[in-house]
């Protein structure tokens, strides 16, 4: 899996959480906390981060000099590629 569709699923996944943990708004006035509703929402992206950086943490590129040649075939030096 490349390292771009690992950081679209990441990203997803905090998408996700965010969206799922989100409580409907309620018409109450100021003062009127009746228990933490953030809980949800704090969990959520705790686990949404820690995920991403899960699947951050286990790719490493392998990269390795190539060689180049032109079109007639001589050498013409090396360049750096990575997977």
């Amino acid at each position: 899996m490349s390292i771009n569709t690992k950081k679209f699923l990441a990203g997803l996944v905090i998408a996700a959480t965010v969206l799922s943990t989100a409580s409907a708004a309620q018409a109450k006035g100021w003062g009127h906390h009746h228990g933490f509703g953030g809980a949800g929402l704090g969990i959520g992206l705790a686990l949404g981060v820690l995920g991403a950086a899960a699947a951050a943490s286990e790719y490493e590129p392998v990269c390795v000099r190539t060689p180049v040649y032109n079109r007639y075939g001589d050498y013409i030096g090396s360049r750096r590629v990575c997977d």
